[in-house]
Formats: C-alpha cells, structure tokens, sequence
C-alpha cells in the first residue's frame, strides 16, 4: 500500500492547486497523473497552463489525452502551439483531444492544421470536424464536405460529427449533402442531420426526405400525415428505439397508416416487448393492418380470399401460443381438433406451420392432401364452434373481423366462386 499516494479527489474538493500540480509528476501510478490533469482542467486555474503542457509529452497515452483536454477548458491561448504540436502524437486519442481543444481556443490560426486533421484515418478527424465547426470559418466548409463524401460506409462516428460540425456554419452548401444524410443506415447519423438542418432553416417537403426527417424528430403525427412515405422511417425508428412509450407511439403512428409492410417488424418489436402497455398497442396496430388488407382484393389467394382467411385464422393460433396464455392455447387447439373438416385442417396446417411445430404440420398436411370433402357443408359446423360469446380472448385477434363476420364472408365467397378446400 502506498502511503504516499497523492489523494485526487480530496485535493480537487479543496481546490489543492499546487498539489494537483506535483500530482502531474506522481511516476507510480498513470491514474494520479491523468486525474490530476483533469482536476485541474476543472478548476480552471492558469497557473496550471504550463505544467499541462508539459504533460502533453508524458509517457502514457492517457495523460497525455486528460491534459490536452484539460488545456481545453483553460481557454489559454499559450497552449496553442503546444496543441498543435499534439495533433500529430503518436495515438490517434491524444489527437482527437488536442483538435477539441484547438476547438475550445476558437484560433482562427488552427484551421489549416484542423483540415489537415480530416484525413485523419484512425479516430481523430471526427473531433477535428467539430472543432472546425466551433471557429466557424467558411474556407472549412468545402474541405468537410469532401470528407463527407469520402466518409466510409462503415464510420458512422465521423458522419454523424461531420454533420453536427456542417450544422454550426448555416452555409446554405451543405443543405443538399445532409438531406442525402437523412436517409443513412444508421440513426444517430440521421438525429445529428435532421438537427444541423434545422439550424440552416431548412424546410421538409412531402416527400422520402421529410417523412424521414420528421421520423428522427420524433413527430409521429406528422409522419402520419404524410402517409406511407413514412412507414419506412417508422420501422427503422421501431427497431432503434429501446423506450417502450416510444416504441408505443410508433407502434400506434404504424397502425393508423395500415401499410402491409409494418407487419413483421411490429411483430419482431411485439416478441422482445416487456412492457404489457405497449404489447397490447402493437397488437391493436396489427390488427388495424390486417383488417385493411382484408379488404383489398378478393382475389384467390388475397387476406379475403378463402385462402386469405385461413392463413389470418392460423395467425390466431400463433398469436395464442406466441404471446397469450398456454391455456388459452390449449382451448383453442381443443376446439378446432375436434372437428375433422377440410377448412379446419388448412387453419391447423397454417397454424401449426407459423408457429414452428413441424410435427403437426406433417399431420395435418398429409390429413389436408387426403381428404376430398366438399367445403360448403363444413361452414356452419366450423364456425357453430367458435360462437363470438365464447370464443377464447385472442382467438379471433389478426382475423378480418368477428367470427361472424368472417363466416359471412367466406359464405359470400364459397358463393361466388364455388371454391373447394381439398
């Protein structure tokens, strides 16, 4: 145990000046001298300059990064050839430090070396952007958007500085690049966009960009307003976000504009969902969504086909068995087993396949292939099991409507088309 150990936080709390200092030279231990460093960037006294930039050349890499950030927050402009000098340390850390601290001095001086520092592969031309952007001198503009367009799929990091550091010039050039931004994989980078082209006033119009726009801002009612531009913006939001009410509101935005694509995603954000709350508004969204679809065709095959209706009644068991009670399940399971026509067997060979249990898909598949009865007969019996008084809570959930409303329907369409189910 070292006795002699220098005690940071006591001396920080007593604003020990002088020993923070000695501190810079405690050899043993790297911890002291980097907290020493910062502690003294923190009191913000200038007696400190000069010992902070001799520790910009200590031997250790983070006391070198704690001292030119704490240079930094002493705003001395005797720090800014020391500063510069950091830029081409040997750890891209202590580089980044020294540009944010270049940033903090706002020397017009550093501008070029700044610039220079955008080709900075390894980490630091990010901090070197945002300095950029805090002095404010428009000949960086032109070099920030090249990096721009040089920028890496992959670096995400420096795309989302480079975009805050465009934001702080309200230079009219950048508008175009940041809206080509706003469409970038990655959400943070998207959040920084939409924020620096707000600060250049940019206005979104009723198209991709500004449902995109209006998506990272957090206006879900406008995203609704602009209709199905906005769907795909609201499922990359749908995935990113981890706040159940957030992911809530975006689950209700999703299921007032019924588009078809927001089904899985709903459902994958409905599996991971710990809140009951938003659960149940998912639920609720996918079934508005599967009710449109309903309605929109009746052709062969569509939602409101025969075909159609079976694969929603399948849903319905997977629905049970995915998110409901196993007893729930088990009810539901019971009930349509106990019937042994045609229609039934398609609800269980659909069920069974969406919900992975593969050894009743093989049963139910060959009982479907094998059997030739006529469907018209089946339908009262089918639906005479699931009266709407008594159906299981989630039994009818993803289907068109009531139980009711969807024997009526396949009536209108075993009437039409004189479809069997063989």
């Amino acid at each position: 145990m070292d006795l002699f150990k220098p005690n940071v936080k006591k001396m920080k709390e007593k604003r020990d000046v002088p020993g923070l200092i000695k501190a810079l030279s405690y050899k043993k231990s790297k911890i002291v001298r980097g907290e020493a460093a910062e502690a003294l960037g923190y009191l913000h006294d200038s007696t400190a300059v000069d010992p902070l930039i001799a520790a910009l050349k200590d031997n250790d890499v983070y006391v070198r990064c704690r001292a030119a950030c704490a240079l930094g927050y002493l705003h001395d402009s005797t720090a800014f050839d020391p500063l510069i000098a950091a830029l081409k340390d040997n750890e891209w850390y202590v580089r980044g430090q020294a540009a944010k601290a270049l940033g903090e001095l706002k020397d017009p001086r550093a501008v070029e070396p700044l610039i220079a520092a955008l080709k900075d592969h390894e980490g630091g031309a990010g901090e070197a952007a945002l300095a950029l952007g805090r002095i404010k001198d428009p000949s960086a503009v032109e070099p920030l958007l090249a990096r721009l367009k040089d920028c890496k799929q992959g670096d995400w990091h420096l795309r989302n500085k480079l975009a805050l550091a465009l934001g702080d010039f309200k230079d009219q050039r950048a508008v175009e690049p940041l809206m080509v931004l706003l469409k970038d994989k990655n959400w943070e980078v998207r959040r920084s966009t939409a924020h620096a082209l707000a600060s250049l006033g940019w206005k979104p119009c009723q198209d991709e960009t500004g449902a995109a726009y209006w998506a990272v801002l957090e206006q879900w009612d406008k995203c609704v307003a602009m209709g199905t531009l906005a769907v795909d913006p609201l499922i990359i939001a749908l995935n990113y976000y981890i706040s159940s009410r957030t992911r809530m509101e975006l689950a209700m935005a999703l299921g007032q504009l019924k588009e078809p694509r927001a089904i899985e995603p709903l459902i994958a954000a409905l599996q991971n969902e710990i809140s009951d709350d938003a659960r149940l508004v998912m639920k609720e969204a996918l079934a508005k969504i599967r009710d449109q679809r309903a309605g929109e065709s009746d052709e062969k095959g569509s939602p409101s086909s025969i075909e159609g209706i079976m694969r929603q009644l399948g849903f319905s068991y997977y629905f049970l068995l995915t998110f409901s009670s196993e007893n729930e399940a088990k009810i539901f399971w019971e009930r349509i087993t106990s019937r042994q026509d045609p229609p039934v067997r398609t609800v269980l060979l659909w069920g069974s396949w969406i919900s992975l249990d593969f050894g009743n898909v093989q049963r139910w598949f060959v009982a479907w292939l094998t059997d030739g009865q006529s469907y018209s007969n089946s339908i009262d019996r089918w639906w005479h099991t699931f009266r709407p008084e008594d159906t299981p809570v989630g039994a009818g959930y993803g289907s068109p409507s009531s139980p009711l409303g969807v024997r009526m329907k396949i009536d209108k369409v075993y009437e039409e088309k004189k479809l069997r189910c063989t």
